[in-house]
């Protein structure tokens, strides 16, 4: 767990920096210095998070057997080119990572208020939802749509539709990102707190979200109805609502809720960062009874974290501006490393690969330098030999 643990401590401590020192000139240089941590830690990653298997299979034998997966032309052109320049899926992975770390990187300095906090934020909570380590392809295009941040902003709708574009050539997803064009629209607190409570009605009544998926499934997009159906008829759909984690998930809508009511939104740009968290949230709701719409949650997340530290500019009379900042960082930081913590320690047996949940994260195994045990771990859809 120590690489985790390391790069989280160096977030944390840079997001400390950032509220506490009155000089700011130096937290570029210690936001690169943790943007490069990040990059190490998930570019050169070895048998580690998962999907590795399905990638690694389909990079080698790509040229020889075509795109027998199916999967997004975009991403399949990217895998033969990688494959005839490097010949290497480890460089192509590492590739994909710098895009990623890149692009994030980019979009949080540019328009996050309190960018070093942001980045922390991002890094605990994209390494359990899978983008940093795992889904490969969602990742490409989560850091295409970043770059169609200032189409958003500069309303122009038909640039944000191209990159909307070129993001579905990687992961069809992605067309689930255009209502953030919308999302810069001052919406009132009331409203947004009254659709979030809404969505819950699906969270008890699982079954309601999934007759209307059956109703829709027939007019999707080819791609998106294969994956649908595909979804509706496998494991992946649940049915049922499972209160395991039902105090948490509490919480969390909680949270959502308070920070909506607490931020003072001053312009559009924070309405998008509020709408983005406020669409999120309903979306956590959605994909617990169903659990395709996860994957449009990223899209939403990466945007609705920015709105968190909004609520370090609170003043409260006879209280030190940076007390506040400091109490809800603390907070904020514990409460979404409960998921990572379990992620990592967590062992309960998985119902996709029937081994322990963490099986596949810890240790952290690297690609330069592993132990021959590494080579044998096996990923969530490999079977033992």
């Amino acid at each position: 767990m120590f690489p985790y643990i390391f790069v989280i401590l160096v977030l944390f401590f840079g997001a400390l920096l950032e509220i506490t020192i009155a000089d700011k000139k130096n937290l570029k240089i210690y936001f690169l210095f943790e943007s490069l941590l990040i990059l190490l830690l998930v570019g050169l990653r070895f048998h580690t998070g998962a999907d590795w298997y399905a990638y690694e299979y389909a990079f080698y034998k790509g040229p020889e057997l075509g795109n027998w997966h199916n999967w997004e032309l975009g991403y399949h052109l990217l895998s033969l080119l990688c494959n005839k320049i490097f010949g290497n899926y480890y460089a192509f992975q590492f590739l994909i990572s710098l895009f990623v770390v890149f692009s994030t990187s980019k979009f949080v300095w540019k328009y996050a208020e309190y960018p070093l906090t942001s980045l922390f934020l991002f890094f605990i909570m994209f390494v359990p939802n899978g983008i940093l380590m795992c889904t490969m392809r969602q990742s490409i295009a989560l850091a295409i749509i970043l770059f169609g941040t200032k189409y958003i902003l500069n309303r122009s709708f038909f640039k944000f539709l191209i990159i909307v574009y070129i993001a579905s050539l990687f992961h069809i997803s992605s067309i689930a990102a255009l209502p953030l064009y919308f999302c810069t629209y001052k919406i009132a607190k009331s409203n947004l707190i009254i659709a979030i409570l809404i969505a819950q009605v699906f969270y008890f009544f699982p079954k309601l979200i999934a007759h209307f998926v059956l109703l829709i499934i027939p007019i999707l997009p080819g791609r998106l109805e294969d994956i649908a159906q595909s979804y509706m008829n496998g494991i992946l759909f649940s049915g049922t609502v499972s209160f395991e984690t039902g105090y948490y998930y509490i919480c969390s809508i909680i949270i959502s809720i308070v920070l909506i009511l607490l931020i003072n939104r001053k312009n559009e740009t924070h309405n998008l960062y509020v709408n983005a968290l406020t669409i999120t949230t309903i979306i956590s709701a959605l994909s617990n009874s169903l659990s395709i719409l996860n994957r449009f949650e990223p899209t939403y997340l990466i945007f609705g974290l920015l709105a968190y530290p909004l609520v370090f500019n609170i003043k409260i009379k006879h209280i030190k501006k940076t007390v506040v900042p400091i109490v809800v960082l603390v907070l904020l930081g514990l409460f979404y490393y409960i998921p990572f913590n379990a992620l990592l320690t967590s062992t309960s047996i998985s119902s996709l690969s029937g081994r322990p949940e963490n099986y596949g994260w810890t240790p952290y195994y690297n690609v330069l330098f592993h132990p021959a045990e590494a080579e044998k771990r096996l990923d969530w859809n490999e079977k033992e030999k």
